[in-house]
């Protein structure tokens, strides 16, 4: 029993240390932005049911939220070496998609229900749960430059959840709810 207990809170440590270094590269994003580089990534498509699902509730649940609208863009972190730890977080508005400068090997988008999610992560997302598709769309990639005078916006905080998928179904390991100031 021990055992098992030391291995959740391992878990749960591994999932925290990962929220942390999000929210750090997250407090860069009110730094000065210089688009360097346009590249471009490939579109997936959805290839699991119970994911479809999931990604309603989420949608469902950040309609609520201020910032929500039409031209939102979502995001979908891949948290684990094996593409099966997904972080779904709250976002952004954006006209032109647009990504931090770091390999694009793991980033990717998907449409669902007419909003955009960009995909970004450690490893390729499993593909039980997304097919990469052939075709690619344009992104700009964004070199984050310090800025002395930049703070962290304090505005919100963002939606994370978080879920793991094992033996064919998935299961919320986390789940925090946007924080918005006016």
């Amino acid at each position: 029993m021990d055992q098992v207990c030391f291995c959740k809170l391992r878990t749960m440590s591994k999932l925290f240390a990962s929220i942390l270094l999000f929210l750090h590269l997250f407090s860069f994003s009110i730094a000065q932005k210089t688009p360097i580089l346009k590249d471009s990534i490939f579109i997936y498509k959805i290839n699991n049911d119970d994911f479809r699902s999931i990604l309603d509730t989420f949608i469902n649940h950040e309609k609520q939220y201020k910032y929500f609208n039409k031209n939102v863009t979502l995001f979908l972190n891949i948290l684990d070496s094996n593409g099966t730890c997904l972080q779904l977080s709250s976002g952004l508005i954006q006209s032109t998609l647009s990504i931090m400068e770091y390999d694009t090997t793991n980033c990717g988008v998907f449409y669902y229900d007419s909003i955009r999610f960009l995909i970004s992560g450690r490893s390729p997302v499993d593909e039980r749960i997304f097919k990469k598709g052939s075709k690619k769309v344009a992104v700009l990639k964004i070199k984050i430059e310090e800025n002395e005078n930049a703070i962290e916006n304090d505005k919100y905080f963002p939606t994370y959840w978080i879920y793991k998928y094992s033996n064919a179904k998935f299961y919320s390991t986390w789940k925090s709810d946007r924080i918005e100031k006016d």
